[in-house]
């Protein structure tokens, strides 16, 4: 073996067993620990250049100038292109024909770089240090990069944790998990995060107490951000219930996040197919669709439905689920939207979509309408009732006569949002005022329903806190006016803390009193009056009841019956307002009254067609849903209702809808019968029963055998699109700011995982 083979052998090694780039750095301490393990001691570079680290191309150079003579640098320069296996490949024969008698092959280093230090055995006989390979090794140098690597010596402590199973994959003997093999790197990098293998080097199981486990709980809601109340929540003490019920001599490895994508994706699969066998086993269907931009830009539709589950004999079932929520291309036209609605719901509910509910938009009630070709027992798209109930608050609110009192409100309201000392002296105030929890004010949300009236309330509730700072706080810049010159001119008369855009001190108190004048003038424009404070009052009374009914219908069991006694209530308290003077300004009460008149018109324009006998614009779905309700059989809605069942309005309603989703109506004398008798039972009556409208159905279907199937069904179908605006909190939920890796069929699946995972039936899922 020439001092070329020993340079390659040693370039070889080196990088075998560093595995880092030409450019890579290398702590001349790993380096000299390297060169004792394979007893050189002429790679000792301590004192080589006064560095640190050495870049593996310079420890390559430096090898090259111990073992190399001048001229053979320069033939190895002319050469360096020619591969070294060669070489290898006659020290590997001369192996295996017994040339080399001892396992252990032994070279010597001489200093003098022009001597021979070898005999023909390749055994050094000069006494210079020496380097000793294992013929192993050296025997693989020939052999494919991976077999070379898993074989070279940093393997052979992790090598013996594995079995092979093919050429590129092994598994751990102590967990079974199946990995690639490419890299030794990676079969390393395994152990160190294989719980089973960590168990046997600790030789025992050491039992965790239950402190231990919550101080892990506490770290992991503190380093994830969590709130305190995720441990309240289901699926959480599900997942701590299933590690409890694991045998005691198993042991549980987390899942790497590659695998937890696989299974989210099988989840998401096998959920679709549940979802489609509850669809296949319904019989009706109505849907609720919006839209909604996320963080990303990205358009997303979201599709939720009901499923209405109506046997014979049984009582109805309703289930509520998410059927799609996906990225929207395109334009937002009508026409691209009822396409996508018709891509998402498909063949499968041709004959069992029944309703379509959209916010009043004019691009989503017409690809409502649109539906109506593909979908044949479609009985009609109905409008949310919570948003039509927004746009009269909005324009309430944008009217003449109460516009600029809420400007100075919110002004004074984001004066708070800002100035946190502000904020802190409203709370001293009421815990002064023997308050345990004081409150601050809340902020309008253009996204949430009736956030202004909120926002309002609050500061009409702290209104008394608020005036008492706005006076504290003038009072005390006053304080600094007045009476801090004195002490200001004692401080910096005979000191240098002036700045040099100051002369004299009375310069700097001149600036210093403009400041704070300002201050002064700003907070006073700040403070409400108290002619836009009871103009305030006046519109919270107005919209107490927007905000009264916007509560009930957020409810997950509103349906549309719940419109119209809405619409009435709303109505009668707004004719209520009208009726009172608030002021003895008579043209502030001319322009309230006329005010409440222009809102009070067009709630009739929107509903007044639910409740008007003729005309070719009614729409009579809703107050026969009211009719069917039993817990609304109050007074004045069965004095509304008698007009219509005498005329025989509610009886070709009935028969509307029997054709429209394929009902074999009764006959008009029993139908009508049954209408009639319904009108006499009086909810006293109900109310006493202290039962559900569905259960009452059920257990009168032998008396109204003819109603009680468009009676269920009517009851079951929603009146709002709150089952959108909650998928969308979910949405913005799991996209934030913190997921912006998220792809958009991705984050799509979680969403739909998350919103649709009560129906899971899979026991192992």
């Amino acid at each position: 073996m020439n001092n070329s083979d020993i340079y390659e052998f040693i370039n070889r090694f080196i990088i075998d067993n560093t595995k880092v780039g030409e450019h890579e750095r290398l702590s001349l301490d790993v380096i000299n620990m390297m060169s004792k393990s394979i007893c050189l001691e002429k790679l000792s570079l301590t004192n080589h250049k006064d560095k640190s680290t050495l870049r593996v191309g310079e420890l390559r150079e430096y090898i090259k100038r111990l073992y190399y003579t001048d001229s053979e640098l320069n033939s190895f320069q002319s050469n360096k292109r020619k591969s070294c296996n060669n070489s290898l490949s006659e020290n590997n024969n001369s192996i295996e024909q017994g040339n080399c008698t001892d396992q252990n092959l032994s070279v010597n280093l001489n200093t003098n770089n022009n001597s021979n230090i070898y005999d023909s055995n390749g055994v050094s006989n000069v006494e210079a240090n020496s380097l000793e390979f294992n013929s192993n090794v050296i025997q693989v140098q020939n052999q494919s990069p991976k077999f070379r690597e898993r074989n070279s010596p940093i393997a052979d402590g992790v090598m013996e944790n594995f079995v092979s199973v093919s050429d590129s994959f092994f598994r751990c003997i102590h967990c079974n998990k199946k990995k690639s093999g490419k890299y030794i790197t990676n079969l390393h990098k395994h152990l160190g995060s294989c719980y089973a293998y960590k168990l046997k080097l600790i030789g025992q199981v050491k039992p965790a107490t239950a402190d231990e486990v919550d101080l892990a709980v506490c770290k992991m809601i503190i380093e994830l951000g969590l709130s305190q109340s995720s441990v309240e929540n289901p699926s959480f003490q599900n997942f701590i219930n299933t590690l409890q019920a694991l045998p005691k001599e198993s042991i549980y490895n987390l899942p790497s996040r590659r695998k937890i994508k696989d299974i989210i994706i099988k989840m998401n699969n096998d959920l679709s197919k549940q979802l489609d066998q509850k669809i296949e086993q319904c019989n009706y269907v109505s849907i609720q669709y919006d839209g909604w931009k996320s963080l990303s830009k990205s358009e997303m539709v979201g599709v939720n439905a009901t499923l209405i589950s109506n046997k014979p004999n049984k009582r109805i079932k309703i289930e509520e689920v998410v059927l799609s929520i996906k990225s929207f291309n395109g334009s937002h036209s009508a026409e691209n939207i009822s396409t996508h609605i018709k891509d998402v719901l498909g063949h499968q509910m041709k004959d069992k979509l029944i309703w379509v509910v959209t916010d009043n938009a004019y691009t989503m009630t017409k690809s409502g309408e649109l539906l109506t070709d593909d979908f044949p027992h479609l009985i009609t798209n109905f409008g949310c009732k919570v948003h039509k109930d927004q746009l009269l608050v909005c324009n309430i609110m944008k009217s003449d006569v109460f516009t600029p009192s809420l400007s100075s409100y919110w002004k004074s309201i984001e004066h708070f949002q800002k100035s946190t000392s502000a904020t802190e002296k409203i709370k001293d105030y009421q815990r002064v005022a023997g308050i345990t929890k004081p409150k601050s004010m809340k902020i309008a949300n253009d996204t949430r329903w009736m956030s202004e009236y909120d926002a309002l309330k609050r500061y009409q509730l702290l209104n008394e806190y608020v005036k008492k700072y706005f006076v504290d706080r003038i009072a005390e810049l006053q304080l600094m006016i007045d009476f801090n010159k004195e002490k200001q001119i004692i401080k910096y008369n005979n000191s240098s803390h002036l700045s040099n855009q100051y002369n004299t001190v009375e310069e700097y108190l001149n600036k210093k009193n403009i400041v704070l004048k300002k201050q002064i003038t700003d907070l006073e424009k700040l403070k409400v009056s108290e002619k836009d404070s009871n103009l305030i009052c006046i519109l919270l009374e107005i919209l107490g009841e927007f905000r009264v009914q916007t509560t009930i219908l957020q409810d997950k069991e509103t349906n549309i019956s719940d419109v119209v006694p809405s619409y009435l209530s709303i109505k009668d308290q707004l004719l209520n307002v009208s009726k009172k003077s608030y002021s003895n300004n008579s043209n502030i009460n001319s322009s309230i009254k006329s005010c409440l008149e222009k809102v009070i018109d067009e709630l009739d324009q929107r509903y007044d067609c639910y409740i008007k006998i003729g005309g070719d614009n009614i729409i009579i779905h809703p107050l026969f849903a009211t009719f069917l309700n039993p817990n609304y059989h109050t007074k004045p809605i069965l004095e509304l209702c008698k007009g219509f069942v005498n005329q025989s309005v509610f009886l070709r309603a009935y028969k509307d809808i029997c054709s429209k989703i394929g009902i074999e109506p009764g006959s008009d004398e029993e139908v009508q019968g049954e209408l009639v008798a319904l009108s006499n039972v009086q909810d006293d009556y109900i109310k006493n029963q202290n039962i559900d409208k569905f259960e009452w159905w059920f257990n009168n279907i032998r008396e109204y055998k003819y109603l009680y199937e468009v009676a269920v069904i009517l009851l079951a179908i929603a009146c709002t699109s709150v089952n959108s605006e909650r998928l969308f909190s979910t949405a913005g939920r799991v996209i934030t700011k913190d997921k912006c890796s998220l792809t958009d069929k991705y984050a799509s699946i979680l969403i739909f995982l998350r919103q649709n995972l009560k129906l899971d039936t899979n026991k192992n899922s």
